[in-house]
């Protein structure tokens, strides 16, 4: 919720460093998909056990990232990036075959 409102509330952000403390269970569904224009992020997350929902929150709030770092306990969290580049390819892929009427794969 903590991102929700950073982007809300400074719309004009371009990089962000910011530790995460996510204790309780994320809910996708809950995140609306956003199109704020953050161009860079460093994130450290704690605990790290649920990385993944933590990483695809973070591409439905700020979904045009540039430079995305992710940490756990000063360790750079490989997957994560990797993870959040997948989701974005995803999206881009999606949005041209809709923008070119094609359906399925």
């Amino acid at each position: 919720m903590a991102l929700l409102d950073i982007a809300n509330g400074l719309p004009h952000l371009e990089h962000l460093g910011i530790p995460l403390d996510i204790r309780g269970p994320l809910s996708l569904e809950t995140i609306p998909l956003l199109a704020h224009n953050l161009q860079s992020i460093d994130v450290d997350i704690f605990p790290s056990k649920d990385f993944k929902k933590s990483v695809q929150c973070i591409d439905r709030i700020f979904p045009y990232l540039k430079r995305c770092s992710f940490y756990h306990v000063n360790d750079e969290m490989d997957d994560a990036s990797s993870l959040l580049h997948m989701l974005q390819n995803a999206r881009r892929d999606e949005l041209g075959r809709a923008t070119l009427g094609i359906t399925g794969v």
